[in-house]
């Protein structure tokens, strides 16, 4: 027998059972006539004999008795009649006492377990697959000894299972080369050699590979030529595939010259048994031979390749990023719906990144392409947040233009380059969501520089605007740029982009430094006669130890191999492959390195011709990857299990052997079990130290399922401490901690399931003279609640926790309230730090989505120095279930921003949403939020209730009140009951038991509604009601198709009784009719709302989206009928900014005040991102636009950036508010170079002006101010307080988000 051995001997606890044709063996020893032989032919031997007992299936088993004499005791048996190159699993049943040590042998060699496997009294499964060779006829199989030991092997239960063979045609393929480089095991293996081609090759030592070469998948024989230059002249190559972990040889091949470059073949008579992929390993005599040297490898179908076409054999084509483009069999429909069949034959492109930065921007993109003989097809679906309704930001949202050629680049656009030929001509073409093109020819090697927009391709195109999203479909001909149809194998430089206006987010697929237009980073579009879908779906961050690629492959497509790449700095590559059968879904497990940053690529190839469909581009990946490493000390038989796996098993520890256990973000569950119930273990976990002590959990003997993560264990009993335990472990605090007998000790560890929102990155910052709010989710875990759940919180001396709330804790015996104590003072990496408890009242409950119910606030004030220092570290852990589930330790930076010196407005609105305010569980934390808001200059807070309303007032904010006809505003669920027939009718036929038809509500129904507000006004006591309506005109609670309002909409829209009125008629042939219809019925109830708030003594408010056909159409809202029937006392919208569209909204509302809204990024709990900064600039822009004041939305998100901000300007507007709220544009006063309408304009009211100057871009500005002095008489800085003279220009320096404001007294 050989030393060596490959891989682990797989342990499984729970394994499928085959069918019956497919078990070629088995013996369960329930007869006589077993077949079992010593290895060992002569004394001392082992002792074989089938015993009676309690065996796994049955009353017999086989025990072998091995007396420990020697190496290898132990037996053997052989299964005839296998079948050559055929996959093979042996299973077996095993118990006993020492370390067993299985093999398998057949023709093509010994194939060991990595490891042998410490037997207990329990049975447990092992099993080892077999992959025979070409001239094998029978399997033996081996259970030994590895080392010297008196042992006894019970077996029970062997089968031998012949695993299907992989469906595979008889598929002849072309020759594909690759160098054999891109194979290296090492990146000092590659030596230069200017024999060889490309001047280098690969230096195989003895006993070294070159590991995963893809092969056919293909019924024929497959070949792989390798171009060597052997070190001896006994140098041996063998051929092998690696299955399930464990290296199987294929073929055999040795020189035919002792020296020197020479090709070697070898044969594997059925390609498909290699299962897609193989490597080459060197055996070499023993001594200090000379390395060999591998220039090349060249996988076909053909036998009789001679050196010279080998030579010539072509490269696989490996210019990344590639796609694969085939013949569709009907071409799409150009109507912007990419709802085509050859759409989802065809390979997705979703590989984007930034411009110049290589991230994933957050706004995906997916193009596909396909082509018929005369044009190329391809389509564009781009994600779009402004395009959400509930964003209500379709504004920001840019396709203006609509002539050819014209400024399509402006807009949100897609970008396309084709280069036909590999030194021709390139050509561009852009195209916005209306369609538009602006198409060039580019000369190289400029591409951009020799752009000649006077080109015209045949170029059609059409787009689609949906929610959330907007696509294109785009058709080139071949004969406009010059070209014929591509053959297929053909190729063309193919560049995708995408310019994204709202987060200026430009991104492209081949990666780019500059823009689209570099030539050399153009990537390839490689034709193919079919190519069929495949979705990959990649982790955008790799946290902890279990991430995984999931691979799709449709039904009606050819099976592809998978080919993934893990690229660390100053290391090989790790390269993971995967088959993927059509009409099947694999998931391939990424076990990353423990580095900050990884490269990760894949290709994608069909498995039977190599050819490649999609190579896909470098993609950078932020790693968090952690383990664990256990010490663990048990005085008999052992087993460690993490998350269902067995991790270690042993006969015995002393706690000196450290034991590596990779974490997964989410819950991490060791179960440790000890046969004398008795153990100590030390876990160094990230950030900190696990010990045995009273918090773990214990059950006697094997619970159903005891490894498991599903396992709820808060019932089984804690562990009990026996001793202080031995050392080594002893010193760490461990404690000896057992039961009444053997059995199962449970801990479980969580991995970042706690976080901090949004991402502290690159800091969490902390106004220096308020508190502010620290977002937590906490959610249970999946399959049980968890009680008992607490967070530490640890904070450096120079801060203080004020305060914790929950949600809707309060008036809930469900709901837990958070609430905190302590600090109790610790010292940690030499520096003290505060700790605050934050515990839970109730029981936690597992959501899969983030809710508010699933949140909380720990709020924090800095009470350090008046110099803060530049950088502060917090840290954070939880536990729950009395300490049997506990978190590793995170930290993250905290900075201190400016004081906050805001002013509180006194006629104009600075309106913060609260994030559910009148739902925060503690008082004291609603007034640090408060005094935090006046501190940043709010006046008014959107809350609801009377406590709101009271509480604001101490801190001089109002109350604003939000309604709607939802169940927990003005409800109408009552009404309904006692007057059925009033009920909403939906488009769909179903009467509401929710709504009331509008007809009714705006006649008998309205004194109900009437009645139900005054008494919520009289309660909460607020200063505005506020209606915000954001609801489709076609399906809302007033969208009603009942008799009485078709009734009504054919007569406001004067419809002859014939026409029909069906709700799919009224969308299709007069939507814009019924939206007319709606918006008027819209303003009827904001004028009633508006009534009887003013008669209950409160101002009636109004949000929705800027006046536009998109609001009327997505919103339900026309201002123009809001502003004739002053239905409103104030209005708010939102968000982004166009000029246009707040001009259009102002001249509607006609003098009602307008306040603008601003959206904080992200404000969605489940988007673990970081803050977007809220600017000066931006705040100030807004408050310019305003004629009302500005709203914030909202709360949750706000850091101390965002504060400090909001209360600079909150100054400048309090002090000047009539400037604000009346003020004209003035801009014959003073001028700007250079000169720019978003950020800078000049206000007027009487007698003071403010020059307002506004750095919206992410750089540097230098503003050269110039002003009329025979106008102006006196000018101040109002933030850098110096003087300026009128009469001379005055250069201004604004850092990226700053602002300043000129105050003009004039003559």
């Amino acid at each position: 027998m050989q030393s060596g051995f490959a891989i682990a001997l797989a342990i499984v606890t729970l394994a499928a059972s085959p069918a019956a044709d497919d078990v070629v063996f088995r013996e369960s020893f329930e007869q006589n006539g077993s077949q079992w032989h010593p290895y060992h032919p002569d004394s001392p031997q082992a002792t074989i004999e089938v015993a009676e007992g309690q065996a796994a299936e049955g009353t017999h088993f086989l025990r072998i008795r091995c007396p420990g004499k020697r190496r290898l005791e132990g037996a053997r048996t052989t299964v005839a009649a296998v079948e050559p190159l055929t996959l093979y699993t042996v299973r077996a049943k095993v118990r006993g006492e020492g370390n067993l040590f299985a093999c398998l042998l057949s023709a093509n060699g010994w194939l060991y377990a990595r490891d042998v496997v410490p037997l207990t009294g329990s049975w447990q499964e092992v099993s080892l697959p077999k992959l025979t060779s070409t001239a094998d006829k029978s399997l033996s199989i081996y259970f030994l000894t590895r080392d010297v030991e008196a042992t006894t092997f019970e077996i029970d239960a062997i089968e031998v299972v012949r695993e299907p063979d992989l469906p595979a045609k008889a598929v002849a393929m072309e020759p594909v080369r690759w160098e054999a480089e891109d194979f290296s095991p090492r990146a000092d293996s590659l030596v230069s050699e200017p024999s060889a081609t490309g001047g280098k090759a690969v230096e195989l030592p003895n006993g070294h590979s070159l590991a995963g070469i893809p092969f056919p998948v293909t019924a024929q024989a497959g070949f792989l030529y390798l171009r060597c230059k052997p070190g001896t002249a006994d140098d041996v190559f063998d051929l092998s595939t690696r299955i399930g972990g464990y290296s199987h040889k294929l073929a055999t091949a040795k020189p035919a010259q002792p020296s020197g470059w020479q090709w070697l073949r070898f044969e594997v008579p059925r390609a498909a048994a290699a299962r897609g992929s193989v490597e080459i390993r060197l055996a070499q005599p023993q001594g200090d031979p000379l390395p060999a040297r591998v220039d090349a490898i060249v996988a076909a179908t053909d036998p009789a390749f001679s050196a010279e076409r080998l030579d010539a054999a072509p490269r696989q084509r490996d210019h990344r990023p590639l796609v694969a483009s085939a013949l569709c069999a009907a071409p799409p429909v150009i109507d912007g719906a990419a709802d085509d069949l050859c759409w989802r034959q065809s390979i997705p492109v979703a590989d984007f990144q930034l411009v110049r930065q290589g991230d994933a921007p957050t706004q995906k993109t997916v193009a596909r392409l396909c082509c018929d003989q005369q044009r190329l097809y391809l389509t564009f679906r781009c994600e779009e947040y402004v395009l959400q309704p509930e964003a209500n930001q379709l504004h920001a949202f840019r396709q203006n233009e609509t002539q050819r050629d014209g400024a399509v680049p402006s807009d949100d656009a897609v970008a396309v380059i084709l280069g036909p030929t590999e030194d021709g001509p390139c050509f561009d073409c852009f195209v916005n969501a209306r369609g538009t093109v602006a198409d060039a020819r580019c000369g190289r090697p400029d591409l951009w520089a020799a752009r000649d927009p006077a080109f015209n391709g045949d170029v059609r195109a059409a787009g689609r605007v949906g929610d959330g999203f907007w696509e294109v479909e785009i058709s080139v001909a071949f004969a406009s740029l010059g070209a014929t149809a591509p053959k297929p194998g053909q190729s063309w430089r193919l560049g995708l982009g995408r310019i994204e206006k709202n987060l200026s987010e430009t991104s492209s697929w081949n990666p780019v430094q500059s823009g689209f237009h570099e030539a050399e980073s153009l990537g390839t579009l490689f034709f193919l006669p079919q190519v069929g879908s495949v979705t990959v779906s990649l982790p955008e961050r790799i946290r902890g130890r279990e991430n995984s690629v999931e691979i799709a492959r449709p039904a009606d497509a050819t099976m592809i191999l998978a080919r993934f790449a893990l690229d660390e700095p100053g290391s090989p590559a790790r390269i993971l492959q995967e088959l993927v059968r059509p009409g099947e879904e694999a998931k391939i497990a990424l076990d990353a390195p423990a580095a900050p940053h990884l490269t990760l690529s894949y290709d994608l190839f069909d498995a039977a011709s190599l050819q490649p469909l999609y190579l896909s581009p470098p993609l950078r990946r932020t790693v968090a990857v952690s383990d664990a490493v256990l010490r663990l000390a048990a005085a008999g038989p052992y087993s460690v299990f993490l998350n269902g796996s067995r991790i270690a098993v042993g006969a015995d520890a002393d706690g000196s052997r450290p034991i590596s256990a990779p974490l997964a973000a989410g819950a991490n569950v060791f179960a440790f079990q000890a046969q004398t119930g008795k153990l100590s273990a030390v876990v160094d976990l990230p950030g900190g130290k696990m010990v045995s002590d009273g918090a773990w959990r214990y059950a006697a003997g094997e619970p159903k399922d005891f490894a498991l993560p599903k396992l709820d264990d808060s019932s089984w009993a804690k562990a009990e401490i026996l001793d202080d335990g031995a050392e080594p472990l002893a010193s760490q605090r461990a404690k000896q901690i057992g039961g009444p007998g053997p059995g199962v000790f449970r801990r479980t560890v969580l991995l970042e399931q706690t976080y901090l929102w949004p991402d502290p990155e690159p800091a969490q910052h902390v106004p220096q003279n308020a508190a502010q709010h620290l977002t937590f989710s906490a959610a249970g875990l999946p399959g049980r609640r968890l009680k008992d759940f607490k967070l530490y919180l640890g904070v450096p001396p120079e801060f203080e926790v004020v305060g914790s709330t929950g949600y809707y804790g309060r008036n809930s015996e469900t709901k837990a309230r958070f609430v905190p104590s302590g600090p109790d003072r610790i010292t940690r990496g030499g520096k003290e730090m505060l700790v605050y408890t934050v515990s839970a009242s109730g029981p936690l409950v597992h959501r899969t989505k983030v809710s508010i119910l699933e949140l909380f606030n720990v709020l924090v004030r800095y009470r350090g120095p008046e110099k803060p220092a530049d950088e502060y570290r917090f840290e954070f852990w939880t536990e729950a279930e009395g300490g049997s589930v506990t978190e590793c330790v995170q930290s993250f930076p905290v900075r201190v921003s400016p004081p906050l010196q805001g002013k509180q407005p006194r006629k104009l609105v600075w309106q913060l949403w609260g994030s559910y305010f009148s739902a925060m569980d503690d008082a004291a934390s609603k007034k640090a939020m408060l005094a935090t808001a006046r501190a940043a200059g709010f006046n008014n807070i959107v809350a609801g209730s009377l406590e709101d309303t009271q509480l604001a007032a101490v801190y001089g904010l109002t109350n604003t009140m939000g309604i709607n006809f939802e169940p927990w505003s003005l409800d109408r669920a009552g009404y309904l009951r006692a007057n059925p027939a009033d009920a909403l009718v939906d488009s769909k036929g179903n009467r509401s038991k929710q709504h009331v038809c509008t007809t009714v509500l705006l006649d008998s129904g309205w004194d109900d509604v009437a009645h139900m507000l005054r008494e919520k006004i009289a309660a909460a006591r607020p200063r505005f009601v506020d209606w915000d309506y954001e609801s489709s005109p076609f399906d809302s609670y007033l969208s009603c198709y009942c008799e009485r309002c078709l009734k009504a909409f054919r007569a406001h829209a004067e419809l002859p009784a014939e026409i029909d009125l069906a709700p799919e008629s009224i969308h299709a042939k007069h939507g814009e009719l019924w939206v007319d219809f709606m918006t008027t019925r819209n303003a009827e109830v904001a004028e009633r709302f508006r009534q009887v708030a003013n008669e209950a003594g409160a101002r009636f408010s109004m949000y929705s989206g800027y006046q536009s056909r998109d609001t009327q159409h997505r919103y339900g809202v026309d201002w123009r009928k809001i502003g004739r029937r002053r239905a409103a006392d104030h209005v708010g919208c939102g968000y982004g900014r166009s000029r246009e569209l707040i001009d259009a909204t102002m001249a509607a509302l006609d003098g009602i005040p307008l306040t603008i809204g601003i959206l904080m990024h992200p404000y969605d709990v489940n988007l673990r991102r970081p803050l977007l900064p809220l600017s000066k600039a931006r705040v100030l822009r807004s408050a310019a636009d305003a004629t009302g004041g500005i709203l914030l939305y909202d709360r949750m998100s706000i850091d101390g950036r965002a504060w400090w901000s909001l209360a600079e300007i909150s100054r400048l507007v309090s002090d000047y508010e009539d400037v604000f709220a009346e003020g004209i544009a003035s801009s014959e006063l003073a001028t700007v170079e250079p000169a720019e309408e978003p950020g800078f304009v000049v206000k007027r009211h009487g007698k003071t002006a403010l020059a307002l100057l506004m750095n919206l871009e992410g750089k540097e500005k230098m503003y050269r101010l110039a002003m009329k002095p025979e106008i102006v008489q006196t000018a101040k800085r109002y933030y850098g307080g110096s003087e300026i003279d009128p009469k001379a220009p005055a250069e201004i320096i604004l850092p990226p988000g700053e602002a300043e404001a000129v105050v003009l007294t004039l003559r």
